[in-house]
């Protein structure tokens, strides 16, 4: 069901660039890739780096101690 939805000058602009770019089909796909593609950021920050070693007891402590 189409909804409208009111933005300024700028975000309309925005957009326009996007879909250009991305040739996406419209601007409900330009958004949706949008915040899909935020979603997969978030999720990939969240967690260790892949080549660091967890946290040991020591380095707990050391982190309490230094408060």
């Amino acid at each position: 069901m189409p909804t409208t939805i009111q933005i300024d000058k700028t975000t309309l602009q925005l957009l326009q660039k996007e879909k250009k770019q991305t040739r996406a089909r419209s601007y409900n796909q330009v958004i949706r890739d949008l915040l899909g593609r935020k979603s997969r950021i978030a999720d990939s920050m969240f967690g260790a780096h892949p080549h660091m070693a967890p946290f040991t007891r020591e380095d707990r402590m050391r982190f309490h101690d230094e408060d």
